[in-house]
């Protein structure tokens, strides 16, 4: 049971690192629906 919650804790914070990056390079007034979009696409292509 706890290594379930230290697993889901990692991935929480690597799609924030990857959702961070994403932010930092998006020009200003971007929505965030688009940033998350880009995140998900990312973080998810990484994980196969």
């Amino acid at each position: 049971m706890l290594e379930d919650h230290v697993i889901a804790n990692k991935k929480c914070t690597n799609f924030q690192t990857v959702y961070q990056r994403n932010f930092s390079g998006w020009k200003s007034g971007s929505k965030d629906e688009d940033i998350t979009q880009a995140a998900l696409v990312e973080y998810t292509n990484r994980q196969v």
